[in-house]
Protein backbone atom coordinates (compact mmCIF):
# COMPACT_ATOMS: atom_id res chain seq x y z
CA UNK A 1 0.00 0.00 0.00
CA UNK A 2 3.04 2.57 1.13
CA UNK A 3 4.79 1.61 -2.12
CA UNK A 4 1.99 2.24 -4.25
CA UNK A 5 1.58 5.33 -2.69
CA UNK A 6 4.71 7.04 -3.28
CA UNK A 7 4.78 5.56 -6.85
CA UNK A 8 1.60 7.68 -7.80
CA UNK A 9 3.44 10.66 -5.34
CA UNK A 10 6.65 10.56 -7.89
CA UNK A 11 5.06 10.29 -11.22
CA UNK A 12 6.99 13.75 -13.01
CA UNK A 13 5.31 17.01 -13.89
CA UNK A 14 2.27 17.17 -15.52
CA UNK A 15 1.89 18.36 -18.90
CA UNK A 16 0.62 22.22 -17.02
CA UNK A 17 3.57 22.40 -15.08
CA UNK A 18 5.48 21.83 -18.22
CA UNK A 19 4.11 24.44 -20.13
CA UNK A 20 4.07 26.85 -16.90
CA UNK A 21 7.55 26.46 -16.41
CA UNK A 22 8.12 26.57 -19.88
CA UNK A 23 6.49 30.42 -20.00
CA UNK A 24 8.37 30.95 -17.63
CA UNK A 25 11.66 30.30 -18.46
CA UNK A 26 10.92 31.95 -21.70
CA UNK A 27 10.06 35.26 -20.24
CA UNK A 28 12.97 35.00 -18.14
CA UNK A 29 15.36 34.71 -20.94
CA UNK A 30 12.86 37.36 -23.23
CA UNK A 31 13.68 40.17 -20.47
CA UNK A 32 17.52 39.14 -20.43
CA UNK A 33 18.31 39.43 -23.96
CA UNK A 34 16.19 42.42 -23.96
CA UNK A 35 17.96 43.77 -21.09
CA UNK A 36 21.03 43.16 -22.70
CA UNK A 37 19.71 44.52 -25.91
CA UNK A 38 18.74 47.78 -24.11
CA UNK A 39 21.91 47.83 -22.40
CA UNK A 40 23.97 47.51 -25.19
CA UNK A 41 21.70 50.78 -27.10
CA UNK A 42 22.71 52.63 -24.16
CA UNK A 43 26.98 52.27 -24.50
CA UNK A 44 26.02 52.21 -28.43
CA UNK A 45 24.19 55.85 -27.57
CA UNK A 46 26.84 56.68 -24.91
CA UNK A 47 29.63 56.54 -27.60
CA UNK A 48 28.13 58.33 -30.15
CA UNK A 49 27.36 61.25 -27.58
CA UNK A 50 31.46 61.40 -26.99
CA UNK A 51 31.88 61.23 -30.97
CA UNK A 52 29.24 64.08 -31.33
CA UNK A 53 30.55 66.06 -28.24
CA UNK A 54 34.17 65.78 -29.52
CA UNK A 55 33.79 66.41 -33.40
CA UNK A 56 32.06 69.51 -32.32
CA UNK A 57 34.15 71.14 -30.23
CA UNK A 58 37.19 70.14 -32.64
CA UNK A 59 35.26 71.53 -35.86
CA UNK A 60 34.81 74.56 -33.65
CA UNK A 61 38.32 75.09 -32.46
CA UNK A 62 40.14 73.87 -35.69
CA UNK A 63 37.71 77.22 -37.42
CA UNK A 64 38.19 79.57 -34.61
CA UNK A 65 41.66 79.04 -34.72
CA UNK A 66 41.74 80.02 -38.81
CA UNK A 67 39.43 83.11 -37.89
CA UNK A 68 41.07 84.25 -35.23
CA UNK A 69 44.58 84.63 -36.70
CA UNK A 70 43.11 86.31 -39.45
CA UNK A 71 43.13 90.33 -40.37
CA UNK A 72 39.60 90.19 -42.69
CA UNK A 73 36.81 87.87 -43.15
CA UNK A 74 34.38 86.87 -45.75
CA UNK A 75 31.36 84.93 -45.65
CA UNK A 76 29.42 82.03 -48.21
CA UNK A 77 27.53 79.31 -47.95
CA UNK A 78 29.67 76.79 -46.42
CA UNK A 79 32.95 78.86 -46.46
CA UNK A 80 34.51 81.17 -44.80
CA UNK A 81 37.21 83.61 -46.36
CA UNK A 82 40.04 84.71 -44.87
CA UNK A 83 43.34 86.70 -44.67
CA UNK A 84 45.61 85.34 -42.39
CA UNK A 85 49.30 85.88 -41.72
CA UNK A 86 51.85 83.12 -41.88
CA UNK A 87 53.05 81.51 -38.99
CA UNK A 88 56.74 81.45 -38.58
CA UNK A 89 57.44 77.88 -39.51
CA UNK A 90 55.01 78.39 -42.82
CA UNK A 91 57.11 80.64 -43.46
CA UNK A 92 60.52 79.51 -44.03
CA UNK A 93 58.87 76.30 -45.12
CA UNK A 94 57.64 78.04 -48.34
CA UNK A 95 61.26 79.64 -48.55
CA UNK A 96 62.50 76.17 -49.04
CA UNK A 97 65.84 76.10 -47.23
CA UNK A 98 68.01 73.19 -47.80
CA UNK A 99 67.65 72.14 -43.91
CA UNK A 100 65.26 73.56 -41.03
CA UNK A 101 65.60 72.50 -37.51
CA UNK A 102 63.00 73.25 -35.10
CA UNK A 103 64.16 71.88 -32.05
CA UNK A 104 60.65 70.19 -30.77
CA UNK A 105 61.86 66.67 -30.17
CA UNK A 106 62.12 65.63 -26.49
CA UNK A 107 64.77 62.41 -27.26
CA UNK A 108 66.20 61.11 -30.01
CA UNK A 109 67.78 63.01 -33.18
CA UNK A 110 67.84 66.53 -34.06
CA UNK A 111 65.62 65.87 -37.01
CA UNK A 112 65.60 68.13 -40.33
CA UNK A 113 62.35 69.00 -40.92
CA UNK A 114 62.85 69.58 -44.35
CA UNK A 115 64.62 65.96 -44.56
CA UNK A 116 67.72 64.85 -45.24
CA UNK A 117 70.46 65.40 -42.62
CA UNK A 118 69.40 64.21 -39.07
CA UNK A 119 71.44 65.45 -36.08
CA UNK A 120 73.37 63.11 -33.89
CA UNK A 121 72.84 64.24 -30.69
CA UNK A 122 76.46 64.05 -28.25
CA UNK A 123 76.03 65.21 -24.52
CA UNK A 124 78.58 64.60 -22.25
CA UNK A 125 77.38 64.91 -18.97
CA UNK A 126 73.70 66.71 -20.01
CA UNK A 127 74.86 69.40 -21.35
CA UNK A 128 71.45 69.62 -23.34
CA UNK A 129 68.10 70.30 -22.41
CA UNK A 130 65.60 69.67 -24.26
CA UNK A 131 61.86 70.78 -24.15
CA UNK A 132 62.64 74.37 -23.48
CA UNK A 133 60.55 77.29 -23.88
CA UNK A 134 61.24 79.07 -27.11
CA UNK A 135 59.50 81.80 -29.38
CA UNK A 136 58.60 79.44 -31.64
CA UNK A 137 57.58 76.37 -29.86
CA UNK A 138 60.01 74.41 -27.79
CA UNK A 139 63.87 75.08 -28.11
CA UNK A 140 67.26 73.12 -26.47
CA UNK A 141 69.36 74.93 -24.33
CA UNK A 142 73.28 74.27 -24.98
CA UNK A 143 75.38 74.44 -21.94
CA UNK A 144 78.70 73.84 -23.08
CA UNK A 145 81.21 72.68 -26.17
CA UNK A 146 80.26 68.71 -24.76
CA UNK A 147 76.53 69.17 -26.36
CA UNK A 148 76.20 69.02 -29.61
CA UNK A 149 74.47 67.72 -32.57
CA UNK A 150 76.55 66.29 -35.20
CA UNK A 151 75.34 66.47 -39.39
CA UNK A 152 75.97 65.35 -42.38
CA UNK A 153 77.14 68.47 -44.73
CA UNK A 154 77.48 65.43 -47.54
CA UNK A 155 73.59 64.86 -46.85
CA UNK A 156 72.94 69.18 -47.01
CA UNK A 157 74.42 68.79 -50.39
CA UNK A 158 76.52 72.34 -49.25
CA UNK A 159 79.85 71.56 -50.87
CA UNK A 160 81.01 73.78 -53.46
CA UNK A 161 78.01 76.13 -53.05
CA UNK A 162 79.56 79.65 -52.78
CA UNK A 163 76.38 81.30 -51.27
CA UNK A 164 73.95 81.08 -49.11
CA UNK A 165 72.34 82.09 -45.52
CA UNK A 166 71.81 81.15 -42.14
CA UNK A 167 69.31 81.80 -40.08
CA UNK A 168 68.34 81.15 -36.15
CA UNK A 169 66.67 82.64 -33.33
CA UNK A 170 68.75 82.03 -30.21
CA UNK A 171 69.12 83.86 -26.86
CA UNK A 172 72.19 83.93 -25.36
CA UNK A 173 72.84 82.95 -21.39
CA UNK A 174 72.60 85.99 -19.30
CA UNK A 175 74.47 84.64 -16.53
CA UNK A 176 77.20 82.80 -17.87
CA UNK A 177 79.69 85.71 -17.15
CA UNK A 178 81.49 85.41 -19.88
CA UNK A 179 83.32 88.17 -21.13
CA UNK A 180 85.23 87.17 -24.74
CA UNK A 181 84.92 84.12 -27.32
CA UNK A 182 83.01 82.66 -29.74
CA UNK A 183 79.81 80.37 -29.14
CA UNK A 184 79.24 78.44 -32.49
CA UNK A 185 75.32 78.19 -33.47
CA UNK A 186 76.91 75.95 -36.11
CA UNK A 187 80.27 75.42 -37.63
CA UNK A 188 82.19 73.39 -40.08
CA UNK A 189 85.62 73.99 -38.76
CA UNK A 190 87.16 70.70 -40.42
CA UNK A 191 89.05 70.46 -44.48
CA UNK A 192 90.88 73.42 -46.24
CA UNK A 193 91.40 76.71 -44.92
CA UNK A 194 89.04 78.16 -47.50
CA UNK A 195 86.28 75.65 -46.73
CA UNK A 196 85.81 76.27 -43.07
CA UNK A 197 82.85 77.89 -41.68
CA UNK A 198 81.56 78.79 -38.34
CA UNK A 199 78.37 81.35 -37.76
CA UNK A 200 77.64 82.27 -34.19
CA UNK A 201 78.44 85.05 -31.62
CA UNK A 202 81.34 86.59 -30.71
CA UNK A 203 81.65 87.88 -26.79
CA UNK A 204 81.72 91.68 -26.53
CA UNK A 205 81.99 91.38 -22.65
CA UNK A 206 79.60 90.34 -19.88
CA UNK A 207 76.48 91.92 -21.10
CA UNK A 208 76.27 91.90 -24.92
CA UNK A 209 77.43 89.91 -27.88
CA UNK A 210 77.46 91.03 -31.42
CA UNK A 211 76.92 88.40 -34.56
CA UNK A 212 79.82 86.80 -36.67
CA UNK A 213 80.38 85.03 -39.45
CA UNK A 214 83.62 83.35 -39.69
CA UNK A 215 84.45 82.00 -43.07
CA UNK A 216 88.00 80.81 -44.52
CA UNK A 217 91.52 80.60 -42.45
CA UNK A 218 91.25 79.41 -38.82
CA UNK A 219 89.39 80.68 -35.74
CA UNK A 220 92.32 81.97 -34.40
CA UNK A 221 92.44 84.50 -37.22
CA UNK A 222 88.60 84.77 -37.90
CA UNK A 223 86.89 86.50 -40.77
CA UNK A 224 84.30 89.19 -40.57
CA UNK A 225 82.10 90.04 -37.86
CA UNK A 226 79.45 92.98 -37.45
CA UNK A 227 79.41 95.45 -35.04
CA UNK A 228 75.66 94.77 -34.21
CA UNK A 229 75.68 94.54 -30.53
CA UNK A 230 72.64 92.88 -28.71
CA UNK A 231 71.84 92.42 -24.87
CA UNK A 232 72.16 88.75 -23.92
CA UNK A 233 69.40 86.68 -22.07
CA UNK A 234 66.79 87.77 -24.86
CA UNK A 235 65.94 85.33 -27.59
CA UNK A 236 66.73 87.26 -31.07
CA UNK A 237 66.29 86.25 -34.68
CA UNK A 238 69.57 86.08 -36.94
CA UNK A 239 70.41 86.34 -40.60
CA UNK A 240 74.27 85.32 -41.63
CA UNK A 241 73.29 86.47 -45.67
CA UNK A 242 76.54 85.41 -47.43
CA UNK A 243 76.27 86.47 -51.61
CA UNK A 244 79.77 85.58 -53.77
CA UNK A 245 79.35 88.68 -56.04
CA UNK A 246 79.59 91.24 -54.63
CA UNK A 247 81.62 89.26 -52.32
CA UNK A 248 80.47 90.17 -48.56
CA UNK A 249 78.05 89.59 -45.87
CA UNK A 250 74.89 90.96 -44.58
CA UNK A 251 74.10 90.26 -41.51
CA UNK A 252 70.24 90.69 -39.81
CA UNK A 253 69.34 91.14 -36.45
CA UNK A 254 65.61 91.26 -35.47
CA UNK A 255 65.37 92.42 -38.88
CA UNK A 256 67.87 94.68 -39.02
CA UNK A 257 70.04 94.77 -41.78
CA UNK A 258 73.14 95.71 -42.48
CA UNK A 259 76.58 95.04 -44.63
CA UNK A 260 79.48 93.11 -42.57
CA UNK A 261 82.78 93.10 -43.30
CA UNK A 262 84.17 91.63 -46.75
CA UNK A 263 84.85 88.29 -47.13
CA UNK A 264 87.59 87.62 -50.28
CA UNK A 265 87.00 83.33 -49.59
CA UNK A 266 83.84 82.06 -51.87
CA UNK A 267 84.95 78.84 -52.20
CA UNK A 268 82.84 76.04 -51.25
CA UNK A 269 80.19 77.73 -48.67
CA UNK A 270 79.30 74.94 -46.20
CA UNK A 271 82.01 72.10 -46.87
CA UNK A 272 83.94 70.43 -44.63
CA UNK A 273 85.30 67.40 -46.18
CA UNK A 274 88.81 66.43 -44.94
CA UNK A 275 91.31 63.83 -45.85
CA UNK A 276 89.97 60.97 -44.88
CA UNK A 277 86.69 61.76 -46.53
CA UNK A 278 84.46 62.58 -43.16
CA UNK A 279 81.94 65.47 -43.11
CA UNK A 280 81.01 67.04 -39.82
CA UNK A 281 78.90 69.87 -39.81
CA UNK A 282 78.53 70.77 -36.33
CA UNK A 283 75.03 72.83 -34.43
CA UNK A 284 75.84 73.95 -30.72
CA UNK A 285 79.77 73.29 -30.78
CA UNK A 286 83.17 73.01 -32.59
CA UNK A 287 84.42 69.39 -32.99
CA UNK A 288 87.55 68.51 -34.90
CA UNK A 289 87.94 66.13 -37.77
CA UNK A 290 87.25 63.16 -35.10
CA UNK A 291 84.36 64.63 -33.98
CA UNK A 292 85.72 65.29 -30.76
CA UNK A 293 84.56 68.86 -28.93
CA UNK A 294 87.21 71.86 -29.33
CA UNK A 295 87.30 74.54 -27.13
CA UNK A 296 84.38 76.29 -28.69
CA UNK A 297 80.42 75.44 -27.34
CA UNK A 298 77.25 77.21 -26.89
CA UNK A 299 75.83 78.52 -23.99
CA UNK A 300 72.08 79.38 -24.18
CA UNK A 301 69.31 78.40 -26.29
CA UNK A 302 68.71 77.51 -30.21
CA UNK A 303 65.03 77.84 -31.09
CA UNK A 304 65.03 77.45 -35.10
CA UNK A 305 67.90 76.72 -37.40
CA UNK A 306 67.70 77.22 -41.18
CA UNK A 307 70.48 76.48 -44.32
CA UNK A 308 69.82 78.55 -47.48
CA UNK A 309 71.39 77.53 -50.54
CA UNK A 310 72.24 79.77 -53.66
CA UNK A 311 69.03 78.54 -55.20
CA UNK A 312 66.34 79.34 -52.63
CA UNK A 313 67.73 81.97 -50.90
CA UNK A 314 65.76 84.79 -50.13
CA UNK A 315 65.99 88.04 -50.93
CA UNK A 316 66.95 90.37 -48.15
CA UNK A 317 63.37 92.88 -47.33
CA UNK A 318 61.96 88.92 -46.65
CA UNK A 319 64.02 88.45 -43.38
CA UNK A 320 62.37 91.34 -41.72
CA UNK A 321 58.84 89.17 -42.90
CA UNK A 322 60.27 86.18 -40.84
CA UNK A 323 61.09 88.32 -37.64
CA UNK A 324 57.76 89.42 -37.56
CA UNK A 325 56.30 86.24 -38.64
CA UNK A 326 58.42 84.78 -35.30
CA UNK A 327 57.97 87.45 -32.63
CA UNK A 328 54.23 89.07 -33.40
CA UNK A 329 55.27 91.53 -35.87
CA UNK A 330 53.23 93.06 -38.90
CA UNK A 331 53.25 90.20 -41.74
CA UNK A 332 51.51 90.09 -44.78
CA UNK A 333 48.40 87.98 -44.66
CA UNK A 334 47.55 85.18 -47.50
CA UNK A 335 44.10 84.34 -48.87
CA UNK A 336 42.63 81.17 -47.65
CA UNK A 337 39.11 79.90 -47.77
CA UNK A 338 37.84 77.66 -45.01
CA UNK A 339 34.97 75.24 -46.67
CA UNK A 340 33.14 73.22 -44.31
CA UNK A 341 31.40 70.05 -46.17
CA UNK A 342 27.91 69.66 -45.86
CA UNK A 343 25.68 66.31 -45.21
CA UNK A 344 29.06 64.52 -45.19
CA UNK A 345 31.50 62.75 -42.80
CA UNK A 346 32.93 65.50 -41.34
CA UNK A 347 35.48 67.53 -43.62
CA UNK A 348 36.92 70.67 -43.01
CA UNK A 349 39.98 71.89 -45.39
CA UNK A 350 41.97 74.87 -46.05
CA UNK A 351 41.86 75.93 -49.46
CA UNK A 352 40.26 72.63 -50.41
CA UNK A 353 44.15 71.15 -49.88
CA UNK A 354 44.66 70.88 -46.17
CA UNK A 355 42.53 68.99 -43.98
CA UNK A 356 42.16 70.45 -41.10
CA UNK A 357 39.69 68.19 -39.72
CA UNK A 358 38.15 65.00 -40.58
CA UNK A 359 35.81 62.79 -39.15
CA UNK A 360 34.28 59.32 -40.43
CA UNK A 361 32.91 58.65 -37.47
CA UNK A 362 30.34 61.83 -37.45
CA UNK A 363 28.23 63.74 -40.19
CA UNK A 364 28.18 67.69 -39.99
CA UNK A 365 24.60 69.10 -41.11
CA UNK A 366 22.74 72.74 -41.17
CA UNK A 367 25.59 74.77 -41.63
CA UNK A 368 25.43 78.81 -41.27
CA UNK A 369 27.53 81.01 -40.99
CA UNK A 370 27.12 84.35 -40.38
CA UNK A 371 29.30 87.82 -40.86
CA UNK A 372 29.18 90.04 -37.41
CA UNK A 373 30.11 93.70 -38.10
CA UNK A 374 31.14 96.56 -36.16
CA UNK A 375 27.69 98.43 -37.17
CA UNK A 376 29.86 101.35 -38.40
CA UNK A 377 27.80 103.61 -40.99
CA UNK A 378 28.15 104.12 -44.43
CA UNK A 379 29.95 100.90 -44.48
CA UNK A 380 30.01 97.96 -41.35
CA UNK A 381 33.41 96.99 -41.03
CA UNK A 382 33.29 92.94 -40.66
CA UNK A 383 35.18 91.80 -37.12
CA UNK A 384 34.27 88.18 -36.60
CA UNK A 385 31.57 85.31 -37.78
CA UNK A 386 29.32 83.36 -35.97
CA UNK A 387 29.10 79.40 -36.89
CA UNK A 388 26.21 77.23 -36.32
CA UNK A 389 25.97 73.61 -37.34
CA UNK A 390 24.74 70.31 -36.07
CA UNK A 391 26.75 67.20 -35.62
CA UNK A 392 25.07 63.22 -36.42
CA UNK A 393 26.90 59.89 -35.15
CA UNK A 394 25.10 56.87 -35.24
CA UNK A 395 21.48 55.94 -36.64
CA UNK A 396 18.22 54.72 -35.53
CA UNK A 397 17.52 54.30 -31.93
CA UNK A 398 20.80 55.37 -31.32
CA UNK A 399 21.47 58.20 -33.15
CA UNK A 400 22.68 61.41 -31.34
CA UNK A 401 22.46 64.87 -32.93
CA UNK A 402 23.87 68.07 -30.83
CA UNK A 403 23.60 71.34 -32.13
CA UNK A 404 26.75 73.79 -31.68
CA UNK A 405 27.16 77.20 -32.44
CA UNK A 406 30.10 79.73 -31.65
CA UNK A 407 31.19 83.06 -32.66
CA UNK A 408 35.24 83.91 -32.73
CA UNK A 409 36.36 87.47 -33.21
CA UNK A 410 39.31 88.70 -35.35
CA UNK A 411 42.07 89.36 -33.04
CA UNK A 412 43.51 91.89 -35.21
CA UNK A 413 41.10 92.98 -37.63
CA UNK A 414 42.25 95.35 -40.55
CA UNK A 415 41.45 98.84 -40.17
Amino acid sequence: MNLQKFSRDKKGFTLIEVLAYGAILSLVLVLVVNGFIQLSAVFVRARNIRIVNEAGVLAMERIGREVRRSKTVDVGAGYVSLAVPPTYTEMVKKDKPIAYWNFEEDGGSLIDQIGGAHGTIFDSGGQISRKQLGVVGKSYKFNSNYGRAVLSSSALSLASQTQGAIEAIVRVDGNDGTVSGVYPIIANTLGPANQKLLAGLKMNNALQYSPALYRGGTLDNPGPTTGLAQQKGIFVHLVFDYTASPVGNVVCINGVCQTAATDGDNAGWLSGATAAGANYLTIGAETNAAGTPQSLGFKGWIDELAVYGPNNKPPQSRWTEHYNAAFGGDVDPVSTTITVAQDVPISISRDANVDILTSYDATIGDVAITLLTDGASPTPKPIGVRITFSVTAGSGKTEVTHKFTSAFMLRNPSP
